[in-house]
């Protein structure tokens, strides 16, 4: 990836002088994560969304689904080594859970409370 514009997000090929543009949100791009396997592109955005692009079609905007959208901003997009589990820590202090192994309308898994401010960075290890 090469370039986040506010509110279009778009992913440059190293070897390539044009970008390819995924989709736009209502709100600037917050945050994006790869799945392990390269084929889905995951981002939050600060008007509460958080979306999955298809990265390998020809023209990953028609691919876009939308996957939540919360009260607060979308501030880190975490997905573990094996892309079962996905993570999103929003600007209220919550982390949204999501099993990406089941369908999308079963995937929401749990919200995860006690943070006292942002969730401004998530990792797996």
């Amino acid at each position: 990836m090469d370039f986040v514009n506010h509110t279009t997000l778009g992913v440059r090929p190293p070897t390539t002088e044009t970008g390819v543009e995924l989709g736009h949100c209502a709100g600037p791009v917050t945050c994006l994560a790869p799945d392990p396997d390269g084929q889905f592109l995951f981002g939050g955005s600060e008007d509460g969304t958080l979306r999955r692009w298809k990265a390998t079609e020809a023209r990953p905007g028609d691919t876009e689904v939308f996957m939540f959208r919360h009260s607060d901003s979308i501030m880190s997009v975490a997905i573990d080594h094996d892309g079962r589990w996905l993570c999103a820590g929003s600007g209220d202090g919550k982390i949204y859970v999501w099993d990406l192994s089941k369908e999308d309308s079963d995937a929401f898994t749990d919200v995860l409370e006690g943070h006292t401010s942002g969730v401004l960075s998530l990792v797996f290890s």
